[in-house]
C-alpha cells in the first residue's frame, strides 16, 4: 500500500490531498489504512479517509468530493472491488486520478500489484508440494512479483501529463 501511494504521488507530485473510501467492516482495509497512515506523512500528503458501506455510497462521494481534493487512493475492499469500475467512472467524471493497490479494472490511473492468476498458481503449486509429502518448512521462501500498471487511456481525459521516465519504470502501459 505505502509503495502503490509513493508512485501516485511520484506521477502527481502536485497532489496534497487524496480521498481514500474504506468499509470498516473489511478486515484488510483497516489493516491498510495503518500502513498508509505513516506514509502520507512522510509524503506530506493528508489522506481524506471516508467510512462507505456500499458502492453507492463510495459513487455519491466521489460526485461530491471538494475541488481540494487531488486523487483518489483504493485499498482492498471486498465490498468495493467487485464493482470498481463504479468508481473509476466517478473518479474519471470529477477529472481526478485513481491509484490502487490491488488490480481492479482498465479505469485505474495506476496499480502496484501482483498478478493475482500468477499468485494463485504459485500458491497451488506449493500447496501441492505439501499435499505430495514436503515438510512446509523444506520449500525456500517465495514472494509473488509486484508490478506497475500504467494506464494512459483516460490521461487526456484528466488531463494529466506522465513524464516518459516515469513511463519507462512501468511494467505494464495501457493506451
Amino acid at each position: 500500500g505505502p509503495k502503490a501511494l509513493e508512485w501516485l504521488i511520484t506521477i502527481i507530485p502536485e497532489a496534497r490531498k487524496v480521498y481514500v473510501p474504506y468499509n470498516p467492516d473489511d478486515e484488510v482495509s483497516i489493516v491498510t489504512l495503518d500502513e498508509l497512515n505513516k506514509t502520507s506523512s512522510q509524503l506530506g500528503i493528508e489522506l481524506v479517509l471516508d467510512e462507505v458501506h456500499s458502492v453507492e455510497e463510495a459513487v455519491a462521494a466521489i460526485e461530491s468530493l471538494p475541488d481540494d481534493v487531488d486523487a483518489v487512493f483504493r485499498i482492498p475492499s471486498p465490498t468495493l472491488d467487485p464493482r470498481n469500475a463504479e468508481l473509476s467512472r466517478a473518479a474519471i467524471a470529477q477529472d481526478l486520478p485513481m491509484g490502487t493497490i490491488v488490480p481492479l479494472d482498465e479505469a485505474v490511473l495506476l496499480t502496484l500489484a501482483a498478478d493475482l492468476f500468477v499468485t494463485g498458481k504459485q500458491a497451488a503449486r506449493l500447496v501441492h508440494q505439501i499435499r505430495q509429502g514436503t515438510r512446509s518448512a523444506d520449500l525456500p521462501v517465495e514472494t509473488a512479483e509486484i508490478l506497475l500498471t500504467i494506464n494512459l487511456k483516460n490521461i487526456v481525459t484528466i488531463e494529466l501529463n506522465i513524464p516518459d521516465e516515469i513511463l519507462l519504470q512501468a511494467d505494464t502501459i495501457i493506451r
